[in-house]
């Protein structure tokens, strides 16, 4: 009977959104805290299934944070924390670097103001290079950003 909840419980949380196999383990052991056996054959059975897959989560995950202005630094750092194998993230983090420049230029324009300041002091170029560093853009990818703005003068 506690295989059947299990299961009940995967199927719900997939039916959400796309977890990780390290994720859907964590939750599913809140619940069921002394059912680690049959949630992991729960867990393979949805992998047989295809109804849990490691790529469809990779892919949505990073396409999920792009949207939401982070970097490939970042993202792969959130990915390996949810049990991604490397393959897989660098195989979803797999864009033209000209596509992260334009990913960091819309997270900074979306942050900053380069409307109406029209000159940067020192101390905010420090503050536009450390957000975008925080969002997990590299340092290339942030200075080819800011140099490709429009008013941003001390790249």
């Amino acid at each position: 009977m506690v295989a059947v909840e299990i299961q009940q419980a995967a199927m719900r949380l997939l039916a959400r959104r796309e977890h990780s196999q390290k994720e859907l383990k964590t939750k599913l052991l809140q619940r069921f805290p002394e059912q680690a056996t049959e949630i992991d054959a729960a867990i393979a059975l949805l992998l047989e299934e295809d109804l849990l897959s490691e790529q469809r989560f990779c892919e949505a995950y990073v396409r999920a944070r792009i949207v939401r202005g982070y970097g490939p630094v970042r993202i792969r750092v959130e990915l390996q924390e949810r049990g991604i194998e490397s393959v897989l993230s660098e195989a979803a983090l797999a864009l033209d670097e000209a596509q992260w420049i334009a990913h960091a230029r819309q997270a900074y324009l979306k942050r900053f103001d380069v409307e109406t300041n029209q000159t940067t002091t020192v101390q905010e170029h420090a503050k536009q290079i450390n957000f975008l560093r925080y969002r997990g853009f590299t340092s290339d990818q942030i200075r080819r950003a800011l140099k490709e703005t429009p008013h941003h003068e001390n790249s």
